[in-house]
């Protein structure tokens, strides 16, 4: 088909390419691959032959529109852009409108024509609508689809999982710059605000003579509050994408990189783009377009099944309207974080914000991602101003203090002074080298460091994975620091003269460490963040919560001894050399302070034709107000020291009172196991059938059968006994299973599989199963549940008053934190909040519902689940008996029929019941046919009981992430309520 209307034949030209093919064989090329052989089977298929024609209609670009229609268009061109930016393929969005996918040389004509309609005054009514507003929109839309795309190339976040960046071959309006885009966007706004009047006179009449949907402009009060006109509901539409478009140019990385100022520039316009859309959703809420009488074909669906596509297709995720305009609004909000991203003064700021982005209730815009990492560091720049080494350094001071820097040249200042006649020349050698080493590994540390900070930038669960990923490294800088610690230390020697806990015993030799505990803060601060984010990402299975928390609570525990270590050394170091190591610190970094790449902001006046006046005053007030300070330099460590190791130990009571609080909503079956599905549901049927079948068995030879009264009575008994038996076995499967699953050593390979990437670390120290073990066993015997839960109540309140302190201190007494972390605390302090509230709900009502559940309450972990095990052993005990009775009978039938079949599979599955695990008095019991007596004899069957109707019929468990991103709030619904057992 050529333009669209003329037909060819092509048969002949295709008998000919085919004339060397055998019959059957396919034409392909060497790059043939598994998906072009799929996509020639589409063949006929009306959704996925691109060469089937549907029944679907679709409109052509020179029909005449009405205003509705061109209102309608824009607005849903809005939200296939929306739904581009959040990284759905433009194939299935922007390029199935018809006004967007025009070829280059129709592209070129329509451009000619809007220049002379625009500036010639050149008025056709039969295109007017089309080439003064689509078409604008349309460029203008590419333009931001292009600034997008550039700054994405960069290739900070990954391809085709959070974004798409094919373009299938084609580059729709690129024969025309932003800037120039911009500038006829512009005109046609200037076009439609002069001649307003004449176009709703002219437009309307032709509308009806074309029998198309007459305009109704609705002139009522309400409407007339909210300005709805419907030419100035386009103008509104056209403004928010001049303004969008005007700050993706000024967000240029290339611009900013050049001059920061730029990003002030954006900040206007983006208060500009935000402005008109807060308009467009109040006018849209009152009004918005009307489907039925604007909609038009301009939209081809199956666009993409015209494209060269070597991809599957997915299902796009339809936002409404509603849902795009908040969209939009959010990735505004974004936008607007790139000044005070290049404000941050400290590593401390820096680390917050990035923690608090990552967290984001709604996963951040890749564009916006991907050019916050752009601004953290490029060309050995970071955040535009700063030499990225001085970024490293800070780095390792503000975890470790200065004295990792200056420490060395300290000590030889005071060596050098104490025998000034005789300069000891080898002594002034090692130092030099050492610095340089120290030089070199500031150097080394760069990339690993950089890749920690811009993890945080990616999608949540990339960032889990790099991070997983990113610990071999930071495990091989440690051993790198190590190397340089061990260096510093034969440089101090014996005569150090610091406190005996920091050094060697054996040789006199320090043995603080610096650089490695810098290093080494940093790989736990990956741990604790890639553990923590397991649970909102869904990685843990609910059942695995207690393991999950545990191995979080000692990862804490190192965490805070690390940097209890860290302030001694740094006090001792203080206390042995006083202020001439500040003095050092504040001398070396004034002889080297941190670069600032900047320019003038003379050439920013170039950029600022395409803005109103207005907006040029407001800016040249604003460029003053973009700061550019050097970066925080610590000068002592030992006042953040304190609030970090508080904010750890709130972490580790949260972990706690989460370890606690799981570990029993499992113990009572209201987190449910998977290999204990089937048990947990039937408790109080296994009970009752267990009792039932003893009942008989025990009764045995009391009375003789009749030999023919009770039939019918006796063919029910018969029916119920072998559905007990039936129940029984599949009961005494699912106890086998239970036992191998809970075996110490499946235990032991399911905790090396969820920590295998930490077990390979060599520090810290990788927990074992057999601790985890050994602790569950030191906290949950000898304490009721009770009493458990209100010390995990007791964990969210101690960790509620160490945060609201820790909220206080920083904001009073010193500014070294920023919102961000304020915000971060405010949500745990909220968590905190919750769950103990979900505890204290639990307890009463667990109390006031049931009369019996004081036995639960007041029971151990350790006993319930004892009773559990105690029924399981007497239910594979039972049915072993009853069994083996059976299979006597058979063994003697098989003597008679020689059919021996049946007995060889009893023996196989009876072998399957060990009861190398059953308790002893089970066994005497066994033997002496007194199992339900040995029930009876404890309170195993009431807690059993009671706990069934305690936790799987009252209780539903949830755990939802409001108030927090990483740790979750643990919701318990009571859903039915019973007076007794």
């Amino acid at each position: 088909m050529i333009d669209n209307k003329i037909w060819k034949d092509s048969t002949d030209l295709l008998i000919k390419a085919t004339s060397s093919l055998k019959p059957g064989e396919m034409i392909k090329v060497e790059t043939f691959r598994l998906t072009d052989c799929m996509s020639a089977l589409e063949i006929m298929d009306t959704k996925m032959d691109s060469g089937l024609f549907s029944q679907e209609s679709v409109g052509n670009i020179d029909d005449p529109l009405s205003l509705h229609q061109a209102l309608w268009i824009i607005d849903e061109l809005f939200n296939l852009e929306i739904m581009y930016y959040r990284g759905d393929n433009i194939a299935q969005t922007l390029y199935s409108s018809i006004y967007y996918s025009v070829e280059y040389e129709q592209s070129a004509k329509i451009i000619d024509n809007i220049r002379s309609l625009l500036k010639l005054n050149d008025f056709n009514p039969k295109n007017f609508i089309t080439n003064s507003i689509i078409f604008p929109y349309i460029i203008t839309t590419a333009k931001c689809v292009e600034l997008t795309l550039d700054e994405l190339r960069r290739f900070n976040i990954y391809e085709d999982e959070d974004f798409s960046m094919k373009l299938f071959g084609k580059n729709y309006w690129g024969q025309i710059s932003p800037e120039e885009s911009l500038s006829l966007l512009q005109d046609s706004i200037t076009y439609l605000e002069k001649n307003h009047n004449l176009i709703k006179s002219t437009l309307v009449p032709y509308s009806e003579q074309a029998n198309m949907v007459p305009e109704v402009l609705d002139q009522t009060e309400e409407h007339q509050n909210i300005n709805f006109d419907i030419i100035e509901q386009i103008i509104l539409r056209l403004k928010l994408k001049k303004h969008f478009l005007s700050s993706l140019i000024c967000l240029q990385f290339k611009k900013i990189k050049r001059d920061p100022e730029f990003v002030t520039l954006s900040q206007t316009e983006l208060n500009s783009t935000e402005s008109y859309l807060e308009t467009i959703m109040k006018s849209y809420t009152h009004n918005p377009t009307d489907p039925t009488n604007s909609k038009i074909d301009a939209f081809d669906n199956s666009f993409i099944r015209k494209l060269s596509c070597d991809m599957p297709i997915r299902r796009l995720a339809i936002h409404t309207p509603a849902e795009c305009l908040d969209l939009f609004k959010t990735l505004i909000h974004e936008l607007y974080l790139i000044k005070p991203f290049l404000n941050l003064k400290s590593i401390d700021e820096l680390m917050e914000f990035s923690v608090a982005f990552s967290q984001r209730k709604v996963l951040a815009f890749p564009y916006t991602r991907s050019l916050l990492q752009s601004l953290i560091c490029s060309d050995n720049v970071f955040l535009l101003k700063y030499h990225i080494l001085d970024f490293v350094r800070s780095s390792v001071s503000n975890n470790v203090g200065h004295i990792a820097f200056t420490l060395i040249r300290t000590y030889y200042n005071e060596y050098s002074q104490k025998d000034n006649e005789h300069t000891d020349t080898k002594k002034l050698t090692e130092l030099t080298n050492l610095e340089k080493k120290i030089d070199e590994f500031v150097s080394l540390y760069t990339v690993p460091l950089l890749n920690a900070i811009k993890s945080y930038y990616q999608n949540r669960q990339r960032q889990r994975r790099v991070q997983a990923r990113m610990l071999v490294d930071i495990e091989y800088m440690q051993t790198k620091a190590e190397e340089l610690d061990e260096d510093i230390h034969k440089f101090l020697g014996p005569n150090s003269k610091l406190p005996s806990q920091f050094v060697s015993s054996e040789n006199g030799i320090p043995n603080i460490y610096l650089f490695s505990n810098s290093v080494y803060i940093t790989k736990l601060q990956i741990i604790e963040s890639m553990l923590k984010m397991g649970f909102s990402l869904n990685v843990y299975q609910q059942y695995e919560f207690p393991l999950v928390f545990w191995y979080l609570g000692s990862i804490f525990e190192v965490h805070y001894r690390c940097l209890e270590r860290i302030g001694l050394i740094n006090r001792a170091v203080k206390f042995r050399f006083g202020s001439d190591i500040l003095d050092q610190f504040l001398t070396s970094f004034a002889q080297n302070p941190n670069s600032s790449y900047l320019s003038n902001a003379s050439h920013l006046q170039d950029s600022l034709y395409f803005m109103d006046d207005s907006i040029k005053n407001s800016i040249n007030k604003d460029l003053s107000l973009f700061e550019r300070e050097e970066f925080k330099a610590l000068n002592d460590i030992e006042n953040l020291i304190s609030p970090r190791m508080s904010f750890v130990e709130a972490q580790k009571q949260i972990s706690f009172g989460f370890y606690i609080f799981t570990e029993i909503l499992s113990c009572i079956k209201i987190i449910p196991i998977p290999w204990n599905r089937f048990l947990d549901k039937n408790t109080e049927k296994l009970v009752e059938t267990i009792r039932n079948l003893n009942t008989k068995s025990t009764s045995k030879g009391s009375k003789k059968k009749s030999k023919s009264g009770n039939k019918n009575t006796s063919l029910h008994k018969n029916e119920k006994d072998d559905k007990d038996m039936e129940f029984l076995i599949n009961a005494a499967e699912n106890i086998v299973n239970c036992k191998y699953q809970e075996s110490g050593a499946r235990g032991n390979a399911r905790f090396h599989l969820r920590f295998r990437c930490l077990q390979r670390l060599g520090s810290p120290i990788p927990n074992t199963y057999e601790e985890f073990a050994s602790s569950f066993r030191e906290i949950f015997t000898g304490l009721s549940i009770k009493k458990l839960l209100l010390h995990s109540q007791n964990s969210f309140r101690n960790a509620s008053k160490i945060l609201e302190n820790l909220a206080g201190t920083k904001t009073s007494a010193s500014n070294q934190h920023s919102e961000y972390f304020v915000d971060q605390i405010n949500s745990m302090r909220k968590l905190c909040i919750a769950n103990i509230l979900s505890i204290t709900k639990f307890l009463n009502n667990g109390n006031v519902l049931l009369p019996g559940n004081s036995i639960v309450l007041d029971s151990t972990v350790i006993n319930i689940y004892e009773s559990f095990d105690n029924l399981h052993n007497v239910t594979l005990s039972l049915l072993k008996t009853k069994l083996a009775k059976q299979l006597e009978i058979i063994v003697k039938d098989s003597k008679k029929e020689q059919n021996k079949g049946d007995s060889r599979d009893l023996m196989d599955y009876l072998a399957e019941l060990s009861l190398s695990e059953t308790p002893k008095n089970t066994k005497k019991a066994i033997k002496n046919d007194n199992i339900n007596n040995d029930i009876s004899k404890s309170d195993n069957e009431l807690i059993l009981k009671t706990l069934h109707l305690f936790s799987l019929t009252n209780w539903e468990c949830e755990f939802s992430y409001k108030y927090h991103k990483l740790w979750p709030c643990i919701n318990l619904t009571s859903i039915q309520k019973k007076d007794k057992i």
